[in-house]
């Protein structure tokens, strides 16, 4: 027996066929390497979310793990205290503090490697367009020591960051 389909999947589906059938229309060559470069780059961009998915979940458990030890110094300060197990205690805070950053910084670079993808292909889709009636395209590009949205934004979480009075 044939399972049955909901009907707003049939009719999602049946919009991205009509869709498809009047790109190629309208422009066969753009189509035509969009359909070329589009798999590749959709596979390259999940392959990179599932592993930045993946570091995610590890840093989750290694969140878990430093509040763990924060429940158990504060739990048993008595006991820390009297067995003088302060530096071991900061040991453990700093070395799971240490993993949890590496993991952030991890998932970190590879959610930014996405965004440079997926903008180029944006932005020669959208030049190509323009070549083709008749426009001149120009790429201006201040290479990566520029200050864009993602450092002004770091800057201002620095800021914030610091606390009152800290210059």
């Amino acid at each position: 027996a044939v399972p049955a389909v909901p009907r707003e999947t049939l009719d999602d589906l049946l919009t991205v066929i009509a869709l498809a059938v009047v790109m190629v229309v309208q422009e066969p060559i753009l189509s035509l390497g969009a359909l070329a470069v589009m798999p590749a780059a959709v596979w390259g961009v999940n392959k990179l979310r599932r592993r930045a998915r993946n570091v995610a979940k590890s840093e989750y458990a290694l969140l878990n793990e430093m509040v763990g030890v924060v429940q158990e110094t504060v739990q048993g300060v008595h006991i820390v205290k009297s067995y003088r197990l302060e530096d071991a205690m900061r040991a453990r805070m700093h070395s799971a503090i240490a993993a949890v950053e590496a993991r952030a910084n991890k998932r970190a670079r590879l959610t930014a490697r996405t965004s440079p993808l997926m903008e180029t292909l944006g932005g020669l889709a959208i030049a190509y367009g323009l070549a083709r009636r008749g426009l001149a395209v120009t790429v201006l590009d201040e290479g990566d020591v520029a200050h864009r949205a993602a450092r002004g934004n770091f800057g201002n979480i620095w800021i914030q960051g610091k606390g009152a009075g800290v210059p």
